[in-house]
């Protein structure tokens, strides 16, 4: 379901009339506060996604870069296991520049191609 759409079941909702049933309600309630849930989600999402790194112009690299908490939210993980695999020296390759760690997409798909396990369904 798209956020315009979510949106406007939100809007539908909160604007429907008083339900006298306290158990439509309650499901009512429900609804409304999964849906702010899943527009809040995707919002959360878009911003953390739009915070990537792109050069300006043409770059040299012409890479994109992600920063620590991007990639954690990527992976699922902590940034204290980013934090952790770094200082063990092991995990994704990654930039140190001028304090700030970066993650290049292309070493981040190696790394995720490196961590594939095929298996022997078929």
């Amino acid at each position: 379901m798209s956020r315009e759409a979510m949106q406007m079941a939100l809007e539908a909702l909160e604007d429907a009339p008083y339900m006298s049933n306290k158990d439509d309600y309650g499901r009512l309630e429900k609804v409304t506060e999964a849906l702010r849930k899943a527009i809040n989600s995707e919002e959360d999402q878009m911003r953390l996604m739009s915070n990537t790194i792109r050069p300006k112009g043409k770059s040299t690299f012409g890479l994109d870069l992600l920063n620590q908490s991007q990639l954690a939210f990527r992976w699922g993980v902590s940034e204290a296991t980013l934090e952790r695999d770094r200082s063990m020296r092991k995990g994704c390759r990654y930039l140190k520049i001028g304090g700030l760690i970066r993650y290049r997409l292309s070493d981040i798909e190696a790394y995720e191609n490196e961590c594939l396990v095929e298996t022997n369904a078929k």
